[in-house]
């Protein structure tokens, strides 16, 4: 027999999805603290991964490597009590999917920046251009009064 108590707990009980990462450049978080929201992409949607330690190095734009990366952590249980979180796949290698991507379906205009549980500041090239965004960064995050590390 079903109980009522079950039905109501498997209404009201979010998904536990846990802790999503996005990867951006140095000015790309300025930006994103800047605008209250990390904003998507033209099919409505944000990327990101359940890797913390994932490998990316990001283009700047001027299209050059930047190896100073942030890592932004997510809630993911807060988001998905508000927004789809779907997989996704790159593709296939042999007969293993690939599958790197976590996808937060908003259909707006960005995910707000109140998700945000932490920063990680990845610092691997250190030359004057960065130390400008790295300073203007640190500011804005402490604005935000979001809990941040430099690594």
């Amino acid at each position: 027999m079903i109980k009522l108590s079950d039905i109501l707990k498997e209404i009201t009980e979010g998904k536990q999805v846990g802790t999503l990462y996005h990867f951006t450049t140095l000015s790309g978080a300025i930006g994103i603290l800047t605008s209250g929201k990390i904003r998507t992409n033209e099919d409505g949607v944000v990327s990101t991964t359940r890797d913390k330690n994932l490998n990316t190095a990001e283009f700047d734009s001027e299209g050059e490597l930047d190896e100073n990366i942030v890592r932004i952590d997510l809630d993911g249980d807060k988001i998905s009590n508000n927004f789809q979180i779907k997989p996704y796949s790159f593709g296939h290698m042999g007969k293993e999917n690939l599958e790197f991507e976590e996808q937060i379906i908003t259909k707006k205009d960005g995910l707000p920046i109140n998700y945000i549980t932490n920063i990680k500041v990845i610092i691997n090239d250190e030359d004057e251009y960065s130390y400008t965004y790295f300073d203007s960064l640190i500011k804005k995050i402490q604005e935000k009064n979001i809990p941040y590390e430099i690594q």
